[in-house]
């Protein structure tokens, strides 16, 4: 499920868990008493991150980065098609925290506490919305559970100058990594079902006129 790689890290492999990992959560403006601008950073500390920018962009990003930095004149200078200028990635929370709700408790977010039948469909991955990783001691990787509604994106720059070697912790195993990204875009493309009855018949209204459209224009 886990393997170790040897550092240095030349780049990020999707898959790779990171471990305390520190990022900033919002930036606040605001004027001081002197009337002079102010900014206030909030930061949060994750356990742990798992990347989930595909493996075949994060190899192409490096090698054509490599590639134009060998070639400095040309005609034949390679394009930057392939640069990436962001990462994906998720924070995966502690699973004893999670399942009584306090991951989030240091940073004011109180959340919900997971009965035995909602905590025994995570760990089964029957909750489309976690994904579930046991621990591996020998890895020193512990039960860690990933929330599909928290994901972020950090700057390449930054990832690679700050987190690659400093924090990486393990990896996860192509068919482990696969089924956590599956997931996430199962997850993340699901159709929303609308509460609000105005905007559900706004964007209603805009289908069947959308529609019609296209009726007129096939004719």
């Amino acid at each position: 499920m886990y393997l170790i790689r040897e550092l240095p890290l030349s780049r990020p492999w999707q898959g790779d868990i990171y471990k305390d990992v520190t990022l900033i959560q919002d930036i606040i403006y605001g004027i001081n008493n002197e009337g002079e601008k102010e900014y206030i950073i909030n930061e949060v500390n994750y356990n742990y991150v798992i990347i989930l920018s595909q493996e075949c962009d994060l190899e192409q990003d490096l090698n054509n980065r490599i590639k134009n930095d060998q070639e400095i004149t040309g005609k034949d200078r390679v394009k930057h098609d392939k640069y990436i200028p962001m990462i994906l990635m998720v924070p995966a929370y502690l699973a004893e925290l999670l399942k009584n709700g306090t991951h989030l408790l240091e940073y004011g977010q109180k959340m919900q506490y997971l009965n035995r039948e909602e905590w025994n469909k995570i760990i089964n991955n029957n909750n489309k919305r976690y994904h579930y990783l046991r621990s591996n001691i020998d890895m020193n990787v512990p039960d860690i559970v990933v929330d599909f509604k928290h994901f972020f994106t950090i700057s390449r720059a930054l990832f690679y100058n700050k987190i690659l070697n400093k924090a990486y912790h393990a990896s996860l195993t192509i068919l482990y990594r696969e089924e956590l990204s599956q997931r996430f875009c199962n997850y993340f493309s699901r159709i929303g079902i609308l509460t609000d009855n105005e905007e559900a018949k706004l964007l209603t209204n805009s289908l069947c006129s959308g529609i019609c459209q296209r009726g007129i224009l096939k004719e």
